[in-house]
């Protein structure tokens, strides 16, 4: 006859599993929104730093000629671009903003959704405990700890 189950792994094995993996999610999450930004501010075509380039050559050129309407009208094309540049720069800096956003607002319905159930299994794992503090259904521990892996 079957006297009761112990569980047998080691509780701070399972406590630094929980911590590493919430540490290399959070850590590949910074690096992935790091790399987008990178290569936004990275790139020739969406980068700032031609069209800042482009206008102040092309300033040194008005104020080197000012009489001479080309270099004038160069100048404010310059500015243009440089204008279009930093309102597309602007525009897909605030699409990752948004998507961010959305990702926070995801993570934090799914751990509303996973700490729910976390209660309602703790309940149930109170309520089957015996007199010592030993629980006597393995089950439970074992969704609860799948609950937690999750949540991390």
């Amino acid at each position: 006859m079957i006297a009761g189950i112990e569980r047998a792994y080691a509780q701070f094995a399972f406590n630094e599993s929980i911590m590493n993996t919430s540490h290399h999610a959070q850590a590949q999450e910074l690096y992935t929104q790091r790399s987008q930004i990178d290569q936004l501010l990275s790139n020739e075509y969406t980068s700032a730093t031609k069209p800042v380039l482009d206008f102040f050559t092309s300033m040194n050129g008005a104020a080197s000629n000012p009489r001479v309407l080309e270099a004038r009208t160069s100048m404010i094309e310059s500015a243009q671009s440089m204008v279009s540049q930093y309102n597309l720069l602007y525009e897909n800096l605030g699409a990752q903003y948004s998507m961010i956003n959305s990702g926070i607002d995801e993570s934090a319905k799914a751990l509303t959704s996973l700490a729910t159930n976390l209660v309602g299994l703790n309940q149930k794992i109170s309520a089957s405990t015996d007199g010592s503090g030993n629980s006597k259904n393995s089950d439970l521990l074992d969704q609860r700890d799948l609950i937690l892996k999750k949540m991390s």
